[in-house]
């Protein structure tokens, strides 16, 4: 998993790549790796996990150049030679690679019969050595890339230099997004848009299967078929990256910034629902695909578009669907959910259902994304950058959306009355105010937090929204504390879970406002250990009709099911916060996640 980038200049461009390369390392990158074009050759510097220490070792050998590429990448098995890891490094050919290729055993296997050896790591040689065979048989550099890349078959990007040509930078585009830097004095790409600093003030998005050549100050763009083609150059909205200059917790920062994203997520909705005919809205059936905390929102909305607008839903994992049988409906409604909107396998899926001629809605938090410039129609939610790996305000706000949206079906469907639907309207619009009260006072989140810290299980569970909701909450604890939490429907603690519920065990039901709510409570109760505190998030009058006292309660307003599961997911994040404090647990980076890779989410 890994961020790359590149730039050209008329200046040194060492201090730029420097600089793009700390904008993306909240990844937590354990390897880190620059090559610069100089007179006297490609230079590469790499170190294994600091990118300070790698300033150090450019500094002292100084160390200057107009092009260079580079790469922040974090795996698993923490290898030294960083650069090696994904950089194919020879005579000809310097490239950093995002993503990964599917056929290097046959591509490997076809390079060894022309007589090509590799070294201990021939995943990370086979693109620039194809590409030097292809010069070697006589192809210009841009020629070569495109013969390399058209027999590669995966999702990846890809940054080069030639030595043959040092006035120009060229990448390949392939499934992983890259966009284009645009400014007076140099011109650069990246995997990440954040890696592009306030030196580019436009930006261009590459389409699946481009080719680029960049200059200082020229681009040539090749769709796949090798035809030049142009691409919508637009003025960039500057955001500002946000550094922690204190000790405070960006995980613990952005559940406290909820209530103000929520507001401006709803607001945002209500005027962008405005632009969706309404056809949409008359579907048969709906498909929402998505992956990791989004694909638990999907599950929560699938409740609420079965529950109040009669609309029946497929919720998909994106990884299991882009490799399904096309059982898609011409002309269906497909949503599509990505925080980051560049996530792999959702991208891949959406071009999936584009192939079945679906309708397309995006939900994204992030505008110039390649799902919502894929997507037939986009609504952007307005959490704002995460700077946290896990996510917290960016599922909020997805849900806030997403509910609005329903809200609008169950309308078009005469599923509700205009009143009724305005009340619920009214009530979500209340949502930020009451969140404010569920986050306001952490005390009781503190002392369970404490408690559970001293466990190394937890199980989740909850009926209807409430169980996708225990799936997520598992998913923070596993997350942010280290801890193996599961998340189970309430009915199925019987099949098989309730042999785990022992001493060591603890469990916690969400039951959401709705005719289920004791019957989660009290289902609960009848299966935890003796020992075993049960904790209990519910609406007051609830808890109340739970008599015993061997019980942690923890009370949240009362509210219909299409808002409580928001409050409830905001109370989870915090119980998780003081859970990960207690085992001084890193939360902002968390141990092998990494959040701007597109590979994941």
């Amino acid at each position: 998993m890994c961020g790359i980038l590149g730039f050209i200049g008329h200046q040194n461009v060492m201090p730029e790549m420097l600089s793009s390369l700390s904008q993306i390392q909240d990844t937590d990158f354990n390897s880190v790796a620059v090559a610069i074009t100089t007179p006297s050759g490609i230079r590469i510097l790499k170190h294994g996990d600091d990118l300070a220490l790698l300033g150090d070792q450019i500094v002292e050998s100084s160390l200057t150049g107009v092009s260079g590429i580079g790469h922040g990448r974090w795996d698993m098995e923490k290898h030294t030679e960083s650069f090696a890891t994904t950089a194919g490094i020879n005579a000809d050919v310097t490239l950093v690679q995002h993503g990964s290729i599917d056929n290097l055993c046959s591509l490997q296997f076809w390079l060894e019969t022309e007589g090509i050896t590799f070294s201990d790591t021939p995943s990370i040689e086979i693109l620039p050595q194809l590409i030097s065979l292809f010069l070697r048989r006589g192809y210009d550099p841009e020629q070569a890339l495109n013969r390399a890349v058209e027999r590669a078959y995966g999702t990846f990007s890809v940054a080069v230099m030639f030595r043959s040509d040092p006035s120009h930078l060229y990448a390949a585009q392939r499934g992983c997004p890259l966009v284009l830097g645009i400014g007076r004095q140099s011109s650069g790409l990246s995997s990440d848009e954040r890696a592009l600093g306030d030196q580019f003030n436009r930006i261009l998005y590459l389409k699946d299967g481009d080719q680029v050549r960049i200059s200082t100050d020229r681009l040539s763009i090749r769709e796949k078929s090798g035809r030049k083609v142009r691409r919508h150059i637009q003025e960039r909205i500057q955001s500002t990256r946000l550094h922690n200059q204190t000790n405070q917790v960006f995980y613990h920062r952005e559940i406290h910034e909820q209530p103000e994203a929520i507001s401006r997520t709803l607001n945002a909705t209500q005027r962008q629902l405005q632009t969706l005919p309404l056809s949409l809205f008359d579907a048969e059936r709906l498909t929402i695909i998505a992956s990791g905390s989004s694909y638990h929102a999907a599950l929560i909305a699938k409740s609420w578009f079965e529950t109040y607008a009669a609309l029946p839903v497929d919720a998909l994992i994106a990884s299991e669907f882009r490799y399904s049988p096309p059982l898609l409906k011409p002309n269906g409604v497909t949503i599509i959910l990505s925080q980051s909107g560049e996530t792999s396998d959702t991208l891949q899926s959406l071009r999936f259902a584009r192939e079945q001629k679906q309708h397309v809605l995006a939900v994204v938090n992030t505008q110039n994304s390649s799902i919502s410039h894929e997507a037939d129609y986009s609504i952007t939610t307005q959490a704002g950058p995460e700077l946290c790996t896990v996510a917290t305000k960016a599922f909020c706000c997805q849900l806030a959306a997403l509910a609005n949206l329903v809200i609008k079906a169950s309308l078009q469907r005469q599923l509700l009355e205009l009143s009724a639907a305005t009340r619920l309207h009214q009530l979500l619009f209340t949502l930020p105010a009451m969140l404010e009260q569920v986050i306001a006072d952490e005390t009781h989140y503190q002392r369970i937090g404490q408690q559970l810290a001293a466990y190394s299980h937890l199980i989740l569970t909850g009926y209807g929204c409430s169980h996708p909701l225990a799936l997520e909450g598992a998913l923070k604890f596993k997350e942010i504390c280290h801890l193996h939490a599961e998340g189970i429907a309430t009915g199925e603690l019987k099949h098989g879970a309730i042999s785990l519920l022992e001493t060591n065990m603890p469990i916690m039901a969400l039951a959401s406002q709705d005719e289920r709510t004791l019957k989660t409570l009290t289902d609960t109760l009848s299966v935890c250990a003796p020992e075993i505190k049960p904790i209990l998030l519910a609406d007051k009058v609830s808890l109340d009709a739970v008599k015993q006292s061997h019980v942690e309660k923890i009370e949240l307003p009362d509210i219909p099911s299409l808002i409580s599961p928001i409050l409830h997911a905001a109370a989870l994040q915090l119980i998780a916060y003081h859970t990960a404090r207690a085992k001084s647990a890193d939360m902002d980076l968390p141990l092998n996640l990494a959040k701007p890779v597109t590979e994941y989410e």
